[in-house]
Formats: structure tokens, C-alpha cells, sequence
């Protein structure tokens, strides 16, 4: 038969101190075993990825990164890495956008694949279009970024109440060209560089008297547009030419309706109140070609009839790189087997393969995961 050994007043504390320190001991190894293998911390020191990641050598966004990342799967175009580079100190953290077997070349703020441009995913832009206009947080900022006609005023939930004019109509324009400018810490950090892939989206909530509302967007001169009436199908328009009709999609007293248009990467993509409910391709060689426009990036939103309101109104931009740097510029760069060409998304403020080249896999540490710190700012991947 088994027995306990019998302990003593003077053994149980040493006990105690034999059970702390060993359970100190395992919580040590497993946070190294944890930050070795798995994920560890950093913080962004700089502006090169900005808005995406805010940097500062002193407050920069503090970040977890999953080092497991690429051990579960190969590196995605789009996808955000952290890397070190051979001889150099440090941690970099950029964008993939040029994968094994590519060539890539940036031109007219794009990226280009064997000289076709590369789209990002539709599924994708809502974690990669950059806010240029958010109702919900800069409304203060409305006359800044919108010239109006008729009478708009905001309301405290974000709402803009529009009243046509005489002629019986209300209309919000860009006050000026788009470029690649974003917030910071609450104030624009204005670019420039022109960028004409943009997105608007809009909660329309009509009143009485309802006639049509008109989303469009200009790249270039060249313009595409949806627009919807209470008594016919909506149709979308691109670069002068009917790309599809919208059968329900049409417009109702006090009925509050979601329309979003984007046109990124030559896709023009319209949703309604969520879904996806039309397509179409925005042909290059019409940049240019409305009549009518002069050649300029921004948004409109005009509405005819009586007196409506505006919820949640949004206008984003797409990544525009430069081609600032010696690769990849001026003549396609060959990514090698098992190499990645990165770029950051504040890429007048980068440097990245455009400078040094592609990144080996080797290199890569892993992807972040969760932005931690500010607490304003947390942000899972």
C-alpha cells in the first residue's frame, strides 16, 4: 500500500517556493517557445504603410504578428507580410503584390503582370480601398471635400438632408481632384498624386415627390454612373454606354436603400443594400472621352425630386503606387522562384522592392494579426 510521505510545518513552505518557481519556469519557456514559434509583437516605426498601419518611432501602432502564417500556406497576392532583410537591421512589413514566375511593372498607379493589370479581387476591397470621405466620422468636413447645390445640411447620426434648388435638383460634387492623400489623427494628410479607382456608396432615404438619383464616378474624363428612378429599372452606365439594367432596384418613399459603385482596376461593380447586382468592364480608352467633363477624378451625387436624406455616404480610394525607385519602373522585374515583390501601401513614403528588389521567402517571419494598441485603432486581419 502506498502512503504519503508525512511533511512537516518547516517542509510545506519549501514546498511552496518548489512550485512557484517551477511553474515560473514552464510559464518562461512556453511565452519564449510562443514568441519564437507562434506570434510576438512589434510596433510600426515608421509611415510607409500608412493608413493601413500608422507609424511613429515613439507611439506607431503595436502589432501581432502570426509567425505560423506561412507555414500553413504560400503567400498571397494582397497579402501583408513582415520580413527581415539579409545584412540589414531591422523588421519590414509591406504588401505582396508580385508572386513567383511574375513580372511585374507599376504603371499609372497599378500593378502589372506579364503587361496586364493585375485586379484585386472584388472580395478583397473592402480591407484594401483607403477612406477619402466617411460621413460617420469627417461630416464636420463636408463643405472641405464636396461643393452642393441646392440646400444640405448634416444631422448628428452622420445623415445629410439634401433639398433641391429651383430646377428641382440637389447635387454633392468633389470639391477637387482625388489624389493619394488619407486621414491622420484626424486631419487630411492631403497627396499628390491623382488616383481616379474609386468607390461610393450612399443610404438614400427619399421623401415626397421622389424622381431619380444619380452615383457617379469620373477617371480620367471617362464616367460611370447608376442611376435609379421610382418608376423604371435602374441602369448602370459606363464611359457613355448601357451595361445593365437593375429591375429592383427602384426608389420608395421613406424605403432606405443601399447603393455602392466602384470602379478599381477597370472593374465596375455595383451593389444594392449588400449584393452584388451588376458588372461590367471600364475600357481603358475611354479615359477621357465623356463629353463634357474635363479630365478630373472625384464623385457626384445628384438627386431630382423633393427633399431626401443621405445616410452613411463614403467615398474610398484605391492603393496608387508610384514609380519612384529603379525596379520594376521602367522595365518589368522578373520575380524569382521562391521571391516576392512588395510594396507599401503609402508608397510615396516607401521603400520596397522598387528600391531593393524582390524579398526571398526565407526572409518572411509572418502576417500580422491584430493591431493592439491604440485601443481606437484595433483591428483584427
Amino acid at each position: 500500500m502506498l502512503q504519503k510521505s508525512p511533511q512537516t510545518s518547516k517542509s510545506k513552505p519549501r514546498r511552496r517556493v518548489a512550485s512557484f518557481v517551477g511553474w515560473l519556469v514552464l510559464v518562461t519557456v512556453g511565452v519564449h517557445l510562443i514568441r519564437t514559434f507562434m506570434v510576438e509583437g512589434y510596433y510600426i516605426p515608421s509611415s510607409s504603410m500608412e493608413p493601413t498601419f500608422m507609424g511613429d518611432p515613439s507611439s506607431g501602432d503595436r502589432v501581432v504578428v502570426d509567425k505560423t502564417t506561412f507555414s500553413r500556406h504560400d503567400p498571397e497576392r494582397w497579402e501583408i507580410a513582415v520580413f527581415r532583410r539579409p545584412g540589414e537591421e531591422g523588421t519590414f512589413v509591406k504588401r505582396i503584390v508580385g508572386l513567383p514566375g511574375d513580372r511585374v511593372l507599376i504603371r499609372n498607379g497599378d500593378v502589372y503582370n506579364h503587361g496586364a493589370l493585375v485586379a484585386k479581387p472584388v472580395e478583397l476591397l473592402d480591407d484594401l480601398l483607403i477612406p477619402v470621405f466617411d460621413a460617420r466620422e469627417h461630416g464636420a468636413q463636408l463643405s472641405r471635400f464636396w461643393r452642393s447645390r441646392g440646400g444640405v445640411s448634416t444631422g448628428d447620426d452622420a445623415s445629410i438632408r439634401i433639398v433641391p434648388d429651383g430646377d428641382g435638383v440637389a447635387e454633392l460634387t468633389t470639391a477637387d481632384d482625388v489624389t493619394d492623400g488619407y486621414w491622420r489623427d484626424g486631419a487630411w494628410s492631403g497627396g499628390c498624386n491623382p488616383v481616379g479607382d474609386l468607390a461610393i456608396a450612399v443610404d438614400v432615404e427619399p421623401g415626397d415627390g421622389v424622381r431619380s438619383l444619380e452615383l457617379a464616378l469620373t477617371e480620367d474624363g471617362g464616367r460611370v454612373s447608376v442611376r435609379a428612378t421610382a418608376d423604371a429599372a435602374a441602369e448602370l452606365w459606363v464611359s457613355g454606354r448601357l451595361a445593365a439594367s437593375i429591375d429592383d432596384l427602384r426608389l420608395r418613399t421613406g424605403e432606405r436603400r443601399r447603393i455602392e459603385l466602384t470602379n478599381v482596376d477597370d472593374q465596375v461593380v455595383l451593389r444594392v443594400d449588400g449584393s452584388v447586382v451588376a458588372t461590367a468592364a471600364f475600357p481603358t480608352g475611354s479615359r477621357g472621352a465623356a463629353r463634357g467633363l474635363r479630365r478630373s477624378n472625384g464623385a457626384r451625387v445628384r438627386w431630382r425630386g423633393g427633399a431626401a436624406t443621405l445616410h452613411d455616404l463614403r467615398l474610398r480610394r484605391d492603393l496608387h503606387y508610384t514609380i519612384a525607385g529603379l525596379v520594376g519602373v521602367a522595365s518589368p522585374c522578373p520575380v524569382g522562384e521562391g521571391e516576392y515583390f512588395v510594396l507599401g501601401d503609402n508608397s510615396r513614403n516607401s521603400c520596397d522592392s522598387r528600391d531593393w528588389g524582390c524579398v526571398h521567402r526565407a526572409s518572411l517571419i509572418g502576417a500580422p494579426l491584430l493591431i493592439v494598441w491604440p485601443s481606437t485603432r484595433l483591428r483584427l486581419f
